[in-house]
């Protein structure tokens, strides 16, 4: 019986109850895309989110290249990174090394033939000791199970010249 509530200081949308990290799993992998697909009305396969995170992916670029410095060791995670069109436009443009990191195996198969290093599991079970030049949230904040944890996650993680990429939804609209 779960139902969406907003935070009256921050304005952030949330599942209520959050999922177990063993929903979360399942619900990725049987209910996630044909739910969006009928919310949307129209079928999110995996050529479509291609097509679309393709086109997704060279928007954030152009607005990251406004602010960002390429450093020269350029190590990049995209948490929730689905088909890992936006790593592959990271490592195209400016030659990072990318990781993505997302529950869903078959999204993950495509990321894996751009290149990346690819992990199959949620941000709450992954940790490392690396640091990274770019760390992308990408329309996955409000996916996760524990969002201030994911944001102390990226802060370890980020590198002291790094640039940390966030958005979301707006479900509103």
């Amino acid at each position: 019986n779960a139902h969406s509530d907003i935070c009256t200081d921050c304005g952030f949308v949330f599942i209520n109850p959050r999922m177990t990290a063993e929903g979360y799993a399942d619900f990725y992998k049987r209910w996630y895309r044909p739910l969006v697909s009928a919310y949307g009305n129209k079928q999110l396969d995996l050529p479509f989110l291609q097509q679309e995170a393709r086109h997704y992916a060279e928007q954030v670029c152009q607005v990251i290249d406004q602010y960002a410095c390429h450093p020269s060791r350029r190590k990049a995670i995209d948490v929730g990174g689905s088909t890992g069109d936006f790593a592959a436009e990271l490592s195209k443009r400016w030659g990072y090394e990318c990781t993505v990191l997302d529950p869903c195996p078959d999204e993950l198969s495509c990321a894996k033939t751009s290149g990346a290093t690819v992990v199959a599991g949620l941000v709450e079970d992954f940790d490392t000791l690396k640091r990274f030049d770019l760390i992308s949230v990408l329309q996955t904040i409000d996916h996760v199970l524990d969002p201030v944890g994911t944001l102390a996650k990226c802060r370890r993680w980020i590198s002291p010249h790094g640039i940390l990429v966030i958005d979301f939804v707006d479900y509103r609209v």
